[in-house]
Formats: C-alpha cells, sequence, structure tokens
C-alpha cells in the first residue's frame, strides 16, 4: 500500500512540474502592408517578408498583407 500511495505521489509531482513549467516564448508579430495585390510592391513585399522569416525567423515572425493603396 505504501509502494503505490509513494508512487500516486511521484506521479502527482510530476505532472505538477510540468504542468508549472514556463511555456516558450512567443515570436513577435510584424505586418508588412504593400499596396494592393498585382501592384509592383506586392512581390518586392512579399519576397521581403519571406527572407526576414528565414534570416531571423527564430525571434520574430513576419506576414506580408496587400493594403488598399
Amino acid at each position: 500500500m505504501k509502494k503505490k500511495l509513494s508512487l500516486i505521489v511521484v506521479a502527482a509531482a510530476a505532472v505538477a512540474l510540468v504542468a508549472s513549467s514556463a511555456p516558450a516564448a512567443e515570436r513577435e508579430r510584424y505586418r508588412f502592408g504593400g499596396g494592393p495585390s498585382g501592384g509592383s510592391w506586392h512581390p518586392a513585399t512579399s519576397a521581403g517578408t519571406q527572407l526576414l522569416n528565414r534570416k531571423i525567423g527564430k525571434k520574430f515572425y513576419f506576414q506580408y498583407s496587400p493594403s488598399a493603396g
């Protein structure tokens, strides 16, 4: 009985330890607007956000969204 109780206590402590651990840091998000779709800024800004994500994407997340101009 003591062995079973100690096993339950250890399991509960392990669950509490995992549940209370700090979550991973979330990446900062940035959104770029580059004019309407089909304009000259669309491919340039889209490629720029992809490049930024590839180079510094561990800490930041960049997204392109078409804008009204």
